[in-house]
């Protein structure tokens, strides 16, 4: 079961900005994570249940793949407590027979530094929608 956060964000594709930032409004901002910071995401992703589930739908959907670039981010407003693993895709991905997704984000949220909550965000230029439940 996931529960709602106050911190889970929709994040318009309108509203990405380059490649290293992606940022909803002001107070909202996503950082690239450095090398460092990611290696720990890594470590942290593979340790947590909820993430794992996370995880799992991905390959689910096609999503862990060779073609697929595999980006992460953390919002600094919330020290770090919120990380974003978005994954763009070459060719549209997904298990539905109707929408090919080219992007697929994961908004992990955390309390005392376990993962609490995930939200999945799929992404498709065709139909211009960013946030599919």
């Amino acid at each position: 079961m996931l529960f709602c956060s106050e911190l889970v964000l929709s994040l318009p594709a309108s509203k990405l900005v380059h490649s290293q930032t992606i940022t909803q409004t002001p107070q909202q901002q996503w950082r690239k994570m450095n090398g460092q910071e990611k290696n720990q995401e890594i470590l942290s992703l593979i340790n947590h249940k909820m993430s794992v589930a996370a995880l799992n739908q991905l390959a689910i959907e096609g999503f862990i793949s060779y073609d697929c670039k595999k980006s992460f981010y953390v919002n600094d407003r919330y020290s770090g407590m919120q990380t974003l693993l978005r994954i763009q895709c070459s060719n549209g991905k997904g298990a539905s027979s109707a929408i090919a997704y080219d992007e697929v984000r994961i908004i992990l949220n955390r309390f005392e530094g376990n993962i609490e909550s995930f939200e999945i965000q799929r992404i498709s230029d065709e139909h211009n929608q960013s946030t599919f439940s």
